[in-house]
C-alpha cells in the first residue's frame, strides 16, 4: 500500500492491541480455584452452602484480521470497530455470529485533539465518521454509512474537523465542530435526512458542495 503524505497516522487513548487480538468474548476463563470455593460456599468461603460457582466462561470469538482500537459498538445486528493497518486507520464491520469481517473503509481522526477516544459514532442506527480527503493536510469528509453494508449514505464536502461528529443537544441532526481558515472554529449542524446543513446554521467554509447523497 502506498502510504499518502496527507494522511494522519492512527492514534487512540491507548495503545492498539496486538495482532489477532480477540474483539468479542462471551467470557474469560477468570475465575480462580479460590474464587469458586468462596462462591461454592468452600472453606473460609463464609459463604452459605448451595451457593453454585461460577461457571468457566469460553471465547465466543476472534478475527485474528483486525487489530483494534477500542471495543466494538453495536448496530442493530451488526458491529462497527476501528482497526489499523501499519499507520492507517480503518472502520470494519463485522458479524457478530462469527466475527467475519463485512465491509473495511479507510477512516481518519481529521484534527481531533490528541488523548479523546477514537471510537465509532452511532447515530439514529448509522454510523458516522470521517474519511482522509487529499485536498489539505488533516483534511476529511464527515460519512454517515449503512452499518450492514459500510454504503454511505451522505457523504461531506472536504473540512478539517475538531471533533468528533455527535447527535446535537437536541438530539436530531449531527453536529460536529470545524476549522475555519482567518476565523474561530465553529459548530456546524448538518441534517442527515436532509443531506445538508441544517436551516439557520452557521454555513459551511467555501468550497464544493458540502453535500451529496452517495
Amino acid at each position: 500500500m502506498i502510504r499518502r503524505p496527507h494522511k494522519r497516522r492512527a492514534r487512540a487513548g491507548g495503545r492498539p492491541a496486538a495482532l489477532g487480538a480477540i474483539l468479542l468474548l462471551l467470557a474469560g476463563a477468570c475465575s480462580t480455584a479460590r474464587q469458586q470455593a468462596e462462591l461454592s460456599g468452600g472453606p473460609g468461603s463464609g459463604a452459605g452452602p448451595g451457593l453454585a460457582a461460577t461457571p468457566a466462561l469460553a471465547e465466543a470469538w476472534a478475527a485474528p484480521s483486525i487489530r483494534p482500537i477500542g471495543q466494538p459498538k453495536a448496530v442493530g445486528d451488526h458491529l462497527v470497530v476501528y482497526g489499523t493497518e501499519g499507520h492507517d486507520l480503518y472502520l470494519y464491520g463485522v458479524d457478530p455470529a462469527d466475527g467475519s469481517v463485512r465491509w473495511r473503509r479507510e477512516a481518519s481522526p481529521s484534527a481531533v485533539a490528541p488523548g479523546m477516544a477514537v471510537e465509532p459514532r452511532i447515530l439514529a442506527g448509522r454510523v458516522a465518521y470521517f474519511r482522509p480527503d487529499p485536498s489539505a493536510t488533516l483534511a476529511a469528509r464527515l460519512v454517515v454509512a449503512d452499518p450492514a453494508t459500510g454504503a454511505d449514505l451522505v457523504v461531506s464536502g472536504p473540512s478539517v474537523f475538531l471533533s468528533h461528529p455527535g447527535p446535537c443537544a437536541d438530539g436530531a441532526d449531527v453536529c460536529v465542530r470545524v476549522a475555519r481558515p482567518g476565523q474561530p472554529s465553529a459548530t456546524l449542524r448538518f441534517s442527515v435526512e436532509g443531506a445538508g446543513p441544517a436551516p439557520d446554521q452557521v454555513a459551511p467554509p467555501p468550497g464544493p458542495a458540502p453535500w451529496a447523497r452517495a
